[in-house]
């Protein structure tokens, strides 16, 4: 098997929403999910949230706003769904839309529902993560791993460059093993 360095260059993105020098082992993916309920009469919507509070899972992010409408006899839920693996990004949306039909089947609303995968959950592999490591523990930077909640590109590997003008990122890009993308 080829090293990194006897190989084309692999793809690295560099996360400024991660800590610099934090090589990301996984990234999330996010599915957005869209609702709107309408009901006869404005008398006929309910005061309750169409999810409940808290609405929380272990390992996945949720972020929902509602709005009712201006006629007032309809409101609309909009979530955005995070979690670094399929399976629990899959649970998570699931969750929340089995929440939004009992709210409609409760308060017999006219319900509708769409949902948007926006980003897969990425993995980088352990091979490519040990590579990474040593390349930037070799150039001086101290190095640490962990999940980012943030979609991002697809890419061989994922390393935190803490924002704009790191010059983290400078080495990175000055490594012939990496791309940077």
């Amino acid at each position: 098997m080829a090293s990194v360095t006897e190989r084309a260059a692999l793809a690295v993105a560099l996360l400024p929403c991660a800590p610099e020098g934090m090589i990301v082992t996984r990234t999330a993916g996010v599915v957005q999910v869209h609702a709107t309920f309408s009901w006869r009469s404005a008398c006929e919507m309910p005061d309750t949230a169409v999810l409940p509070e808290p609405f929380e899972l272990s390992r996945v992010r949720i972020q929902a706003a509602e709005e009712a409408d201006a006629e007032g006899a309809g409101r609309s839920l909009v979530a955005e769904v995070r979690a670094l693996s399929e399976r629990d990004l899959g649970a998570a949306v699931e969750r929340v839309l089995r929440a939004a039909t009992e709210y409609a089947a409760r308060s017999e609303a006219i319900f509708e529902a769409r949902t948007v995968r926006v980003a897969d959950p990425q993995v980088t592999p352990a091979g490519v993560l040990e590579a990474l490591a040593r390349d930037l523990w070799a150039a001086g930077f101290r190095v640490s791993f962990g999940p980012c909640w943030s979609p991002a590109p697809e890419a061989a590997a994922y390393v935190g460059c803490g924002g704009a003008g790191s010059w983290l990122a400078d080495s990175v890009r000055s490594c012939p093993s990496w791309r940077v993308i």
